[in-house]
């Protein structure tokens, strides 16, 4: 398993929310978004909406599988 922590550096809307589950979903591997108490499937759309992303708040993205350091590094890359 791979994981990074992120702090968002900005509000995730659609737009952005759309780009990052079109990102995991380039990936084979299990990747969720976390922090102390929600989780969600980072390849689904209403998942990643309905996390409520906003500026500033810390985060940790995990993978799990084929290609797992590629999907975290890229996705981090997003916040």
């Amino acid at each position: 398993m791979t994981e990074k922590i992120i702090v968002a550096r900005s509000y995730f809307d659609e737009r952005l929310a759309a780009l990052f589950v079109q990102t995991a979903n380039q990936y084979k591997c299990k990747i969720t978004l976390n922090t102390d108490n929600k989780t969600t499937n980072a390849k689904s759309i209403m998942g990643v909406i309905s996390f409520g992303i906003e500026k500033g708040m810390q985060a940790v993205i995990r993978a799990e599988g084929e290609n797992e350091t590629f999907a975290v590094d890229a996705l981090g890359q997003l916040f």
